[in-house]
């Protein structure tokens, strides 16, 4: 329990008691991922089929049910102005990916357990991927960008570690038309302690 101080003086009650303060909120590590410098001056690249961009995960290796982690925010933006309309959805537990070569791990750093990838996109000649919902994967949040971009909530829900950890992945498509667009993302997370 905490006590509440002003000053580097303890505040009591009026019968002369400390006053307690209980501190609410998860405790744990930051991290931040972007996909800001994987191209020059281009994002991830969309069309009008809906498509897995990102993966996030906590390493199934080393780690256990006790590991937690959540999405504290997420930031998607794209640079076709007010004229482009994006439904994005974020699902838990494995897809069936299909098309380009799924991409490997990456560690968020050499001190977190979390990892993420990132899929192929369809820029230029690329293939992309695409995928199909298996039984057991759950559809989390979904949401609409009209316009430039959007600031998300986070995903209230934790992942967790261990063999039978789950993935959130954030998939999307542009609803207005079949021209190719640039997205970019920025995901904060939270390793909870």
């Amino acid at each position: 329990m905490s006590y509440l101080f002003i000053n580097n003086q303890e505040i009591k009650n009026d019968i002369g008691n400390p006053i307690p303060v209980t501190i609410s909120g998860d405790v744990g590590e930051l991290h931040s991922i972007n996909n800001h410098a994987l191209a020059s001056h281009r994002g991830w690249v969309m069309d009008d089929t809906m498509r897995p961009m990102i993966s996030i995960r906590i390493n199934p290796t080393g780690t256990s049910s006790n590991n937690l982690m959540k999405i504290i925010e997420y930031e998607l933006g794209n640079n076709n102005a007010a004229q482009s309309t994006i439904m994005y959805e974020w699902y838990e537990g494995d897809l069936t990916i299909s098309g380009a070569t799924i991409p490997g791990w990456t560690n968020i750093n050499s001190s977190s357990y979390a990892q993420y990838r990132i899929y192929q996109d369809q820029y230029s000649t690329n293939v992309g991927n695409t995928f199909t919902i298996p039984n057991g994967t759950i559809m989390r949040h979904s949401g609409l960008i009209i316009g430039k971009n959007v600031q998300g909530d986070e995903i209230d829900k934790p992942l967790t570690g261990g063999i039978d950890g789950k993935m959130l992945t954030l998939c999307l498509k542009r609803l207005d038309n079949a021209t190719e667009l640039d997205l970019w993302f920025a995901i904060t997370i939270k390793e909870l302690l």
